[in-house]
């Protein structure tokens, strides 16, 4: 995993729209956060090249080289859910710009090996190892 300069950050992204966000998401009551952080996602989108620029231009998790504009922005900690727990996710980070990775679109995907059968990928893993 790649370190992620927030200083740095700081200094290339405008991240009021997201504090601005973050603060209605936690004033938003629980019925109504779903809706808040589908309407905020793109301000997290918006962090994609602010992100590959103060990541060397590589995947947070796996650090293959990304192209400009390749790879998802992704929270490290699950917004919605957790793979195999009996926990919501952590919904108050989910519009925090510290909680924000850049990852390769093929290691944020919970997919099938078509040889194997094994499964792969972060998905909604958290922690990614005990």
């Amino acid at each position: 995993m790649r370190f992620v300069d927030h200083e740095q950050l700081m200094r290339f992204a405008d991240l009021e729209p997201l504090r601005e966000a973050n603060l209605r998401l936690k004033a938003a009551v629980e019925n109504e956060r779903t809706n808040v952080m589908n309407e905020e996602e793109a301000k997290c989108s918006a962090l994609r090249t602010p992100l590959w620029a103060v990541g060397s231009a590589k995947c947070w998790y796996s650090e293959v080289t990304l192209q400009e504009g390749e790879g998802h922005v992704e929270h490290y900690r699950p917004k919605r859910r957790l793979w195999g727990a009996d926990h919501d996710g952590y919904w108050w980070r989910a519009l925090d710009w510290r909680n924000l990775r850049l990852a390769h679109p093929t290691t944020n995907k919970r997919m099938t090996d078509f040889i194997t059968k094994e499964k792969a990928g972060k998905g909604s893993y958290f922690p990614l190892r005990d």
